[in-house]
């Protein structure tokens, strides 16, 4: 009888101490494994999810173009949740950089005013001159150091980007984390036309969306690029970066990449 108490004994002391174990190495890996860093993302996603797509379709073929639609719907569904949540109305509220959100409040992201690339009009895809949605990932407590003079440009930002950055130099509306697209070769470059970037006139996440505190209802800023006139039957290669201070990996400033080919 002593033996088998002396079992169970063990066999609890065990357990236990494989439990404490098995937390233990769970924290750890969270915190390993923690992402801290800031990061562009495309949306839409690839069919397989990829963080960096092929968006390739044909214009005269809806049931190539529709899945994207499709894709990026199913990302600003979450914001339409959020958005017509009973507790919503209040805490959303719209901003600027004369009247910025109070603690108990968070920026609205009004994507209405990104026409033409709205879901009714199929984000543009239909007429060959696609959109695409920028937005960063959610790093709890960071704040932005943009660029918002021309004293401290890169010398690697696209000179377009100086020049929107130029004519209000140092006025608070250049306080936003930038962003550019481009080709990624000569040959791309020649080949990706013109792009604009809405809400304009400026194309960047203006830093009152900032810093996320795990806020109830937070909603990332969005930037949308609109390809213009891309070459078609093309594959082109492009690459979108964010430019803030604090934000550069390595020498270059954080990007993304993806493939855009728009076929007649």
């Amino acid at each position: 009888m002593a033996l088998q108490k002396r079992t169970i004994k063990i066999i609890v002391i065990t357990v236990i101490t494989l439990l404490i174990i098995a937390a233990f190495l769970g924290i750890l890996l969270g915190l390993l494994l923690r992402s801290d860093k800031v990061e562009l993302e495309v949306w839409p996603r690839g069919s397989d999810g990829s963080k960096e797509p092929k968006i390739f379709y044909k214009v005269s073929d809806n049931s190539t173009y529709l899945p994207w639609v499709r894709r990026i719907n199913d990302t600003l569904s979450e914001y339409n949740k959020i958005r017509s949540e009973s507790n919503a109305r209040g805490k959303l509220v719209k901003c600027n950089y004369n009247a910025e959100a109070s603690k108990d409040q968070v920026c609205d992201v009004d994507y209405n005013l990104f026409f033409p690339c709205t879901a009714a009009n199929k984000y543009n895809y239909h007429t060959g001159k696609p959109c695409v949605f920028l937005k960063l990932n959610k790093v709890p407590n960071w704040k932005p150091n943009p660029y918002n003079n021309t004293e401290s440009l890169p010398a690697s930002m696209p000179s377009d980007l100086k020049q929107a950055i130029k004519p209000k130099s140092g006025q608070n509306e250049m306080n936003q984390v930038w962003v550019s697209c481009e080709g990624v070769s000569d040959a791309d470059k020649n080949s990706i036309g013109s792009m604009q970037y809405i809400p304009s006139p400026y194309h960047g996440f203006p830093t009152y969306y900032f810093p996320y505190t795990k806020q109830e209802l937070y909603l990332s800023p969005l930037v949308v690029v609109l390809f213009e006139n891309p070459n078609l039957d093309t594959a082109i290669n492009v690459v979108c970066k964010a430019w803030a201070k604090n934000i550069v990996e390595g020498a270059e400033q954080v990007s993304v990449r993806f493939q855009l080919k728009v076929d007649s």
